[in-house]
């Protein structure tokens, strides 16, 4: 293999850093060689606050995955999410270039260009620009420009930014890993998110894509395929363990325990009365907590989550937009009972979304915890793909072929 079949992930979290290495086969299907798992440290809400201990934890997870892998990596794809992320809506419009009004590669990159236009302040960079729609001489709901006639073409786009010292902080910590990010590698997580957990028909349809994270909460909003909205919540999986130690006052190891072991969202009368034995802060406290004690504090902070994401919902169904689900990922949406409540909360089916299996995928790497870093590694094999290079024979699959192509570098 060489180094262009290799391609690595980096989930940069507050809670964990986790490394996944895929190799990618000629038809660009993705083989899961290694991965790597670390207590995060020096960040706070996906921000970095300390490079060097930033750095420690990275180097931990990506040498975990390369000694399961076998070898090393030099360059990798990042995930980046918190409260230094933000995006806003844009429109371009430009006039079609050629002379017989036949929409080209080059118009679509133009109009593009002119949608990035939007005035993004100095202290912001822009990370993506995701076109949502693109119109034709003002007929809108177009998804494939190229190749059609017409003299105007507009696009409608959600523009991704992140605060330039943030983004420079990632990219101090990972190259003091002794690592470099590929180009163009630093990517909203909740894009290689939806690759791991979504499908193409659920982004078709509408959904809603909610990644509860240790400091934050992301979240992606698809309809048509395209993305339509990104949010992310100052607000996650910690405050739930902080709320838990405040209130059962117990060490922090153990409310992130009894959390993820115990904790649950609407409280089955059968279990109210169940003590879950922890260690206690003092020797006067009781060695044990009631677990409908416990389910009272996840479900409050829970519903604190639940209530930002109705706020982000209406703002989209606002629009005319008709939504059919809600799928949850991330560490927390393993917690007992949290699909029902939101679907209560919400009222919209809602499901919890695991990776998609990939070869190579270890048995214990198949949970919501690791969707972004197997999402990365699916990200940047479409991006290294060979199967891009094919050019089809026939009109239409050529044209379709140059907006994978287009789309790939787009994102």
């Amino acid at each position: 293999m060489t180094k262009h079949d290799i391609v690595a992930g980096l989930d940069i979290g507050t809670s964990k850093v986790c490394c996944a290495i895929g190799e990618v086969s000629p038809d660009g299907g993705v083989e899961i060689l290694g991965r790597g798992l670390a207590p995060s440290k020096g960040l706070k809400k996906g921000a970095v606050v300390d490079i060097d201990e930033a750095a420690k934890s990275i180097e931990t997870a990506v040498g975990e995955a390369e000694k399961m892998a076998g070898f090393n990596v030099n360059c990798v794809y990042v995930g980046v999410t918190g409260e230094y992320i933000s995006s806003m809506s844009s429109h371009g419009v430009v006039t079609v270039g050629n002379t017989d009004k036949e929409i080209s590669e080059s118009d679509v990159r133009r109009v593009i260009e002119a949608a990035r236009l939007v005035g993004v302040p100095n202290d912001r960079e822009i990370i993506h620009v995701v076109p949502k729609n693109f119109m034709i001489d003002g007929t809108d709901g177009v998804k494939n420009p190229i190749g059609m006639s017409g003299m105007r073409l507009e696009v409608d786009a959600h523009i991704v930014v992140g605060m330039v010292t943030f983004l420079q902080n990632i990219n101090k910590s990972v190259q003091r890993a002794g690592l470099e990010i590929e180009e163009n590698g630093i990517v909203l997580g909740s894009i290689p998110t939806s690759l791991a957990v979504l499908s193409e028909e659920e982004k078709e349809l509408g959904i809603v894509l909610v990644d509860i994270g240790g400091g934050t909460t992301d979240v992606a909003i698809f309809k048509n395929n395209s993305l339509v909205n990104t949010a992310i919540l100052p607000i996650g999986g910690s405050n739930i363990t902080y709320d838990a130690v405040i209130v059962l006052r117990i060490p922090h190891a153990e409310a992130e325990r009894i959390k993820i072991e115990k904790g649950c969202a609407g409280m089955d009368p059968s279990k109210e009365d169940e003590q879950i034995q922890v260690v206690s802060l003092s020797s006067v406290d009781p060695p044990s907590v009631s677990r409908k004690e416990l389910a009272e504090v996840v479900e409050g902070r829970l519903l604190d989550i639940f209530e930002w994401l109705k706020k982000e919902i209406r703002k989209v169904t606002s629009t005319g937009i008709h939504l059919a689900g809600v799928t949850f990922t991330g560490g927390c949406s393993n917690i007992e009972g949290i699909a029902l409540k939101a679907q209560e909360v919400l009222q919209l089916p809602v499901r919890i979304g695991k990776p998609v299996v990939l070869p190579g995928l270890p048995e214990n790497f198949k949970d919501s915890s690791y969707s972004m870093a197997l999402g990365l590694v699916i990200y940047g094999s479409k991006k290294r793909s060979r199967t891009l290079e094919r050019v089809s024979s026939s009109r239409v699959g050529d044209v379709f072929q140059k907006v994978l192509q287009w789309l790939h570098e787009v994102f």
